[in-house]
């Protein structure tokens, strides 16, 4: 599957972040990885989805 760069669309963001901890007393979730583990996690997807999506 081919890229084609471009320019950021509006609503874009720069970039992603989460303090997961400030979920817990109102949702009562907490995270099961660690952050290093959950990073890990979401490459070893990349592979997966792209077998997934095949033309």
């Amino acid at each position: 599957m081919a890229t084609i760069d471009a320019d950021p669309r509006p609503g874009d963001v720069a970039g992603g972040y989460t303090k997961s901890d400030r979920a817990a007393e109102p949702l009562g979730w907490t995270p099961k990885l660690s952050l290093k583990d959950g990073i890990r996690s979401a490459l070893d997807w990349i592979p997966v989805r792209d077998g997934l999506l095949k033309d």
